[in-house]
């Protein structure tokens, strides 16, 4: 229904555009028409227009309408607050945050606006920090590639005394793992300090 919905208003618009120039039409404004079509998948694609009037029970549903493609390669982990919840596919690069409006869960858009990335290459790992103005909730990740010892040795904690999760966990290759450590935290906490391995990373 996701991608119907975004193919019938690409074409309704199409179409109307093709009427108003169907006595000039010619190479250029066929190149102009597919144009527009590309600039307005990318728009829909980005900003889901049933955001506003469409809400879903629960964030499992937000994900089977919006990534139906997705979750037929592949299961999705989901770290669920009270008004957000952040959703991660394994060979994504980035999560999804799902938030809640009105007691119901809305449409996510592809970009997240409020999210911090820092990468550290000297402890092979990518940060990030996606915060929710929903709930003030704040969802930090640690991603990493290593293999089974260093996982065991790993020691992660921060200066809110949270307790770390490893959220995923899949093989890469041979003994090499991907793997992602998490806890939610309030992101209002201030001079928030992550402690990784002895080192001290701060947002």
């Amino acid at each position: 229904m996701y991608n119907i919905l975004r193919t019938i208003i690409i074409i309704i618009i199409l179409t109307i555009y093709f009427i108003l120039i169907r006595k000039k039409i010619n190479k250029i404004t066929i190149a102009i028409g597919i144009f527009i079509g590309i600039i307005l998948l990318f728009v829909l694609s980005l900003n889901p227009i049933e955001r506003n009037f469409i809400g879903f029970n629960s964030v499992e549903d937000v994900v089977k309408y919006q990534y139906p493609t997705k979750l037929k390669e592949d299961e999705p982990t989901y770290m669920k607050e009270d008004g957000s919840a952040l959703v991660m596919f394994k060979y994504e690069t980035y999560p999804y945050l799902i938030e809640k409006e009105n007691e119901k869960w809305r449409m996510c858009n592809s970009k997240i606006e409020n999210m911090e990335e820092i990468t550290i290459p000297s402890l092979s790992y990518n940060i990030i920090k996606v915060n929710s103005s929903k709930d003030n909730k704040a969802y930090i990740l640690l991603e990493s590639a290593l293999d089974e010892k260093e996982i065991e040795e790993q020691q992660i904690s921060d200066s809110n005394n949270s307790k770390f999760d490893m959220v995923e966990c899949y093989k890469l290759h041979k003994s090499t793992y991907s793997v992602t450590f998490a806890t939610v935290i309030d992101s209002n906490i201030e001079n928030y300090k992550l402690y990784i391995n002895g080192r001290t990373i701060k947002f």
